[in-house]
């Protein structure tokens, strides 16, 4: 017998066994893997990786774990032909690259197929979207509605993302000294506490009119939450 004739030891076995029940367990199909990819993200996150990887499984129209690195390249070509913007087609690749990996360390694939892709070129425009501090003061300055004044005092005076905006709460806002600190659970379910100097902190305060703790800083037309939609 040659020596590549020889069946596998006992252990090989064990070890192989083992590990496919363990990757059948945390996930039986597709749609458990991506569930258990995209658990824990923000809904914003979540929202547009399930769009992107929505578009992915209509183009190639096979299980995920038949599907090969040429389907892949097929995908990003067809992206580009579409005339998706490179910024999109950068992050929509991203997230097929990013599912993948994480199935292959879960033990759902054999092997990281999408490893190998190459993602487009983005030019960073970041600075072309920055706007300068004259700028920022003639905004906040021209903006008359209170609750929309006090918005952008608080954008720009602490550095929040407009989620972490849109779900402040009275109970969140402390007073400090002079000014206060609000506390806001953020991006990658982390807390944190930042300092409202002075003259926002009293230009904040005079929105509560007596609202509860439970209650939004920043109240829609309907008297709920604002929604980032209506942020921007």
């Amino acid at each position: 017998m040659l020596p590549s004739e020889h069946p596998p030891n006992s252990t090989s076995l064990t070890t192989m066994t083992s590990s496919d029940d363990v990757a059948r367990r945390q996930a039986d199909n597709d749609d458990q893997l991506i569930g258990l990819w995209l658990h824990g993200r923000s809904p914003e996150t979540i929202a547009a990786y399930s769009a992107d990887i929505r578009r992915f499984r209509t183009f190639v129209q096979i299980p995920l774990r038949q599907v090969r690195l040429a389907d892949i390249q097929d995908f990003a070509n067809q992206l580009d032909d579409s005339g998706l913007r490179p910024a999109s087609q950068y992050r929509t690749l991203s997230a097929v690259k990013s599912l993948y990996a994480f199935g292959h360390r879960l033990g759902y694939f054999q092997f990281d197929i999408a490893r190998p892709l190459r993602l487009p070129a983005v030019r960073d425009t970041l600075n072309e979207r920055i706007l300068s501090e004259v700028e920022v003061h003639k905004m906040i300055a021209l903006e008359r509605h209170p609750r929309n004044h006090a918005m952008l005092l608080m954008l720009y005076a602490t550095g929040v993302r407009a989620s972490e905006l849109c779900g402040m709460r009275w109970r969140d806002m402390t007073a400090r000294d002079d000014g206060g600190q609000v506390t806001v659970f953020g991006k990658g379910n982390k807390t944190r506490t930042i300092l409202i100097p002075a003259s926002v902190w009293a230009t904040i305060m005079q929105l509560r009119k007596g609202a509860m703790d439970d209650s939004p800083v920043f109240v829609s037309r309907q008297g709920g939450p604002l929604h980032r939609s209506r942020l921007w």
